[in-house]
């Protein structure tokens, strides 16, 4: 196969992130590989069959992420195979995980390796003809967890060993929209401090994380490592307890507005630090949510955010800060957040 035609995985998302700081034990790595979004597309395999291909080196921990939209007419059904041989077109491929959606609307799940497995199955599944989904599936120690539109759909323990350099291959009627990987797994409390000695204007933080019961938070801390800007994420109450902190002291909150992040559910959350110093835009799953106010205390903003935290019942699995010149639209972002504000 031309390995040309292969597109390959980073850790950013596509579409908004392009270049970015990603968290490497107490410190960071700029990720610069990419000049523009990664958008999935089709490369040729054989006859009239057009697929998805992915080169990745997987490991434990990972979550890959899928979006996309069934296109049923195309063909009654699709599949997502994790294979280790380099012909991904080989009958023979072996297949570590093998999922297809049937015209049913089940989920079936199997390895491949000579000869095919027992099949396991979600029946039915959430996956709707015509409706966009996105599909999670995690590589934990003992099974890859499945998940679909952030509910957990089934556990598939490991036949093969997981953590290979393999191909994602994804064919059949359905459409990509969208395809990452979160790279590994924190331990709750985390403190970091963040790269290129802080946050400047507009840059992005991107937090990746499923909430368990109770609630969780998100902290920025200044250059003297005290809390400025308080996130208390409210699973239970569906809401987001917003505190500006002086002098080490509370000084305001601001209560958000309905927060749907689901205790079990994966979820994103993308800080904004707006050009004007007035506060913060937030974004969850790619959609705005609210901007809160800030009066920033420092005289720069590298002083004013220049360490991140989290503490509380949650599961994270990804962060990313994005320089604000690497970040596609923002000023788009940035015009909308500004209307929301005043």
């Amino acid at each position: 196969m031309n390995r040309t035609l292969l597109l390959v995985f980073t850790y950013l998302s596509i579409g908004l992130l392009v270049n970015a700081w990603l968290p490497v034990g107490d410190d960071f790595r700029y990720e610069d590989d990419h000049s523009a979004p990664i958008i999935p597309k089709r490369t040729f395999a054989h006859d009239h069959v057009f697929h998805y291909v992915f080169s990745h080196e997987l490991n434990f921990s990972q979550t890959l992420h899928f979006s996309g939209i069934p296109e049923l007419k195309i063909s009654d059904e699709f599949e997502f195979n994790i294979i280790s041989s380099s012909d991904v077109n080989s009958d023979d491929a072996v297949r570590i995980l093998h999922i297809k959606y049937l015209h049913s609307g089940a989920l079936i799940y199997n390895t491949f390796n000579n000869d095919w497995g027992d099949e396991e199955r979600t029946d039915p599944s959430p996956i709707k003809q015509g409706k966009p989904f996105t599909m999670q599936i995690r590589v934990a120690l003992e099974a890859f967890e499945i998940s679909v539109n952030g509910i957990h759909v089934h556990t598939y323990k490991h036949r093969l060993p997981p953590n290979i350099t393999c191909f994602i291959r994804i064919l059949g009627g359905v459409t990509l929209t969208r395809a990452r990987v979160a790279g590994q797994q924190f331990e709750v409390p985390y403190k970091v401090m963040l790269p290129n000695s802080g946050l400047e204007l507009v840059d992005h933080v991107n937090f990746v994380a499923t909430a368990s019961k109770g609630e969780f938070t998100i902290n920025f801390l200044n250059v003297s490592e005290n809390i400025v800007m308080q996130f208390n994420m409210r699973i239970g109450d569906k809401g987001i307890d917003y505190n500006i902190f002086k002098h080490g002291k509370l000084y305001s909150s601001q209560r958000g507005k309905g927060v749907f992040i689901a205790e079990g559910r994966e979820f994103e959350l993308n800080f904004m630090i707006l050009p004007d110093r007035s506060g913060v835009a937030v974004h969850i799953d790619g959609v705005f949510y609210q901007t809160f106010k800030h009066d920033m205390q420092a005289a720069s903003s590298k002083d004013e955010f220049y360490y991140f935290q989290v503490t509380g019942n949650v599961d994270f699995r990804a962060l990313e800060v994005c320089p604000h010149e690497y970040v596609k639209g923002w000023k788009k972002s940035i015009q909308h957040a500004a209307k929301k504000i005043k």
